[in-house]
């Protein structure tokens, strides 16, 4: 397996985890309506993602798919876990 093969799949379980994470942080917080429109925004952008760099398994890495998915994903990733740890902190 190449090396932007093993990113491709670090891209995506982390995304995979970011979407399993963040209705998990959101749902204590009691946000309103818009905030759960935001998180379906959220989710289909993320499987899209996930589409799209499945999708590219054995080509070249491109700074626009993979890298980028990667950083948003791990950016939600430790929003989602730095608002459970202060939910359970309170």
């Amino acid at each position: 397996m190449a090396t932007a093969d093993i990113m491709r799949v670090v891209a995506i379980f982390t995304t995979m985890v970011a979407i399993a994470v963040l209705p998990w942080a959101l749902h204590p917080q009691y946000r309103p309506a818009r905030a759960w429109i935001l998180l379906a925004g959220i989710v289909f952008w993320a499987f899209s993602a996930m589409e799209a760099i499945g999708s590219r398994f054995g080509h070249r890495l491109m700074w626009y798919r993979t890298p980028l998915t990667l950083v948003g994903s791990a950016l939600i990733l430790v929003y989602a876990l730095l608002v459970i740890r202060a939910t359970e902190r309170s």
